[in-house]
């Protein structure tokens, strides 16, 4: 329930349940019971952690606390049973939201140590699940946010090959599958590919990349009958779009090139 409330914005109730669920999962988790129920007890706790956490309007440095004891525990249980991919998983997952907390926190550099462990720790567990769709969409977004941290770093080369690797493997899941989450997401993605396009000059291949992700949104909006984050995105699209365009504009590449 805390979840569908996060999904839907109301973060305050949301943060109500959370809190309810933490203050009765934490004595559990530390009490001394049978191995296999602790570790599931603490599993569940560091889910609900991941949630807690997930409040774009929670203080950085509350979120980064927070963060830092679900990835002690991950920790712990990824070495207590390093053969179980559900607790590497998690471990990953704790990494990959701590980089996305530290980009709110504007150190870029110390959000790219995050992101990196995250993203190597999923792509040493898809060496061995390759087919994995929650790994592959996990690894696209730490991807996608470990780009966005590149990019705001001014390391534009690396932000491209991110953004990059990031389109490959949602378009390996959109093509395997239609799911409108991964659909929506490859549009967020390409829009900043396209900023990377933008910033290194390339306005023809960044106006192609817009009108792709426009597309994507379009198709998704008119699909689902207004999902709200293709909508944001769809705006967003668009006015990336108007920007390129007036450049365009200004210069000697034709117009008609921006066309597909």
């Amino acid at each position: 329930l805390g979840q569908v409330l996060r999904r839907q914005g109301n973060h305050q109730q949301a943060d109500v349940l959370f809190a309810e669920v933490l203050s009765q999962l934490k004595p559990v988790a530390l009490k001394p019971s049978r191995a296999d129920e602790s570790l599931e007890v603490r599993s569940l706790l560091i889910n609900v952690i991941l949630s807690a956490a997930s409040n774009p309007h929670m203080r950085v440095d509350s979120a980064n606390d927070m963060l830092l004891v679900a990835e002690g525990l991950a920790s712990a249980l990824s070495k207590m049973k390093p053969n179980q991919p559900k607790y590497q998983h998690q471990l990953s997952v704790c990494d990959l939201a701590i980089g996305a907390v530290w980009t709110r926190h504007f150190d870029k550099q110390e959000a790219i140590v995050w992101l990196k462990k995250g993203t190597t720790g999923i792509q040493t567990l898809l060496s061995r699940w390759p087919t994995n769709r929650t790994f592959l969409s996990d690894l696209a977004r730490g991807l996608n946010n470990l780009g966005q941290a590149y990019l705001d770093n001014r390391e534009i080369h690396a932000a491209k090959e991110s953004f990059d690797e990031s389109i490959r493997v949602l378009e390996g899941l959109v093509a395997s599958a239609r799911d409108s989450e991964v659909n929506t997401s490859l549009g967020g993605v390409l829009n900043n590919r396209a900023i990377v396009a933008e910033e290194q000059g390339d306005l023809v291949q960044a106006s192609a990349l817009l009108t792709r992700a426009i597309a994507i949104q379009e198709s998704e909006l008119l699909r689902s009958g207004g999902n709200t984050r293709s909508k944001q995105f769809l705006e967003q699209h668009q006015s990336h779009l108007v920007r390129v365009r007036q450049k365009l504009s200004t210069t000697k590449e034709p117009i008609d090139a921006t066309k597909n």
